[in-house]
């Protein structure tokens, strides 16, 4: 992916993927051809940290001849379409001539982000064939949905939405835990009731029912909001797990309610698993900041109840 200023024609490029067991077992070799040339490789295969799931980009080359003229990210894009949870750990060839920082900014470019000290992740959006609709292509990345907008999504792509999170927090291990602690059946998460709403707080558990505030989708991301789910799942479970009913979070000191700290707790877990104990330990921060937690022993006391599981 070096610069370059020749001018080279891209024209009927011929994309190939086929097993790759130099790699792995479950490895897939994704290839560009032209002119029955192999011009540019990746490999995706199982992520090594199993804790993790989701797949690892690994071995981005592309052809001396044809760097610089968009290959390696038309290969990129390529395989992104195919998958919702991949990892790279950005390490550059010393024949490409670029460096740590320049190949980070390459991948950024493209969605994905930051995951602890060395890895980065992308997160496809959870409703992308939502994007595709014309009132959504004029925003730019960077624009935030307005409300009115979101409030128009039908009913039935909202479901979507839900369902997508309700089966992936059904094979999540912290979800499994919170279920087998409880004596509740894990597949209970398929019939949770669920919905957007205007609410107050971005989201909240009434009577089993959990509902998510319509603002959490201004940014065209809610795979991010996932961890949100965690939380209200445990008082899904609170709720309807137990016999004696559960404290209200408006009933005395919010972070002081054992329900609310166990939601807490399995969240911030959720939270470290999928994007690093780093941003596990800066979401405990804000939320400390944000209730305006001023007391190092109080902080001190909700940090180690709210990390006991990072």
């Amino acid at each position: 992916m070096a610069q370059s200023n020749k001018k080279i024609n891209l024209d009927n490029l011929v994309f190939s993927e086929f097993p790759d067991k130099s790699w792995g077992s479950k490895a897939i070799r994704y290839d560009i051809h032209k002119d029955n040339k192999n011009i540019a490789s990746a490999i995706v295969r199982p992520n090594p940290r199993k804790e993790l799931g989701g797949m690892t980009l690994s071995d981005l080359q592309v052809h001396k001849d044809y760097r610089g003229c968009g290959l390696g990210r038309i290969l990129l894009k390529h395989i992104l379409n195919k998958y919702d949870n991949l990892y790279l750990r950005p390490q550059p060839y010393k024949s490409d001539g670029l460096s740590e920082d320049k190949l980070r900014e390459f991948y950024a470019s493209e969605g994905f982000r930051p995951f602890g000290n060395e890895l980065m992740k992308y997160k496809k959006s959870s409703y992308i064939s939502i994007l595709k609709r014309a009132e959504f292509l004029s925003l730019s990345k960077k624009e935030n949905i307005p409300l009115s907008t979101i409030k128009k999504i039908p009913y039935k792509t909202l479901n979507r939405m839900l369902n997508k999170m309700r089966a992936f927090l059904k094979k999540d291990s912290v979800v499994q835990k919170m279920f087998k602690e409880y004596n509740l059946d894990i597949n209970e998460v398929d019939y949770i009731p669920m919905k957007f709403d205007n609410i107050d707080v971005s989201a909240k558990t009434e009577h089993g029912i959990i509902i998510f505030n319509y603002k959490l989708l201004s940014d065209k991301d809610f795979l991010k909001d996932y961890s949100y789910g965690v939380h209200e799942m445990t008082h899904f479970c609170q709720q309807t797990g137990r016999t004696e009913p559960t404290q209200s979070s408006d009933d005395g000191d919010y972070l002081s309610n054992k329900f609310e700290q166990e939601g807490f707790a399995a969240q911030v877990e959720y939270i470290a698993n999928h994007e690093g104990e780093d941003t596990a330990k800066e979401y405990v921060d804000d939320l400390l900041d944000h209730h305006e937690i001023k007391s190092k022993p109080k902080k001190d006391e909700l940090k180690a109840i709210f990390l006991e599981n990072v």
